[in-house]
């Protein structure tokens, strides 16, 4: 019995493991901002109201992750688009200034832009 209950938690660790490889975001952005302009804002709450943003915006369900640190960059990751314009729009109601918005490439596409370097 202990070793059915063993191989059923082995098989359902790795399907749960298995299922979040396979959500993955498509879309990488980073956001860089001055630090100073959020000195008497709290950045989660900053964040949490950007990310209800765009949920109105995108008027669609979809996944989404954030990070934030002290050097002022915002990690957004996504499995839809993210409009330049929508992130300018939020942080222009808030009173806050972007300096870069940036798409960056996912693991997948880094690893396979170096292998096709390296044939050519």
């Amino acid at each position: 019995m202990k070793t059915i209950l063993f191989t059923l938690a082995i098989v359902l660790m790795s399907n749960l493991s298995f299922s979040q490889s396979k959500i993955g975001y498509k879309y990488n952005y980073e956001i860089k901002f001055d630090v100073t302009q959020f000195a008497n804002k709290e950045p989660r709450n900053t964040v949490r109201k950007f990310v209800d943003h765009i949920f109105e915006v995108q008027n669609q369900k979809f996944n989404v992750q954030t990070r934030y640190n002290e050097k002022g960059i915002l990690f957004i990751s996504s499995n839809t688009t993210i409009d330049k314009c929508t992130v300018e729009t939020f942080f222009h109601a808030e009173k806050s200034e972007i300096l870069s918005f940036e798409l960056k490439p996912t693991r997948f596409e880094s690893k396979e832009t170096k292998s096709n370097v390296a044939q050519n």
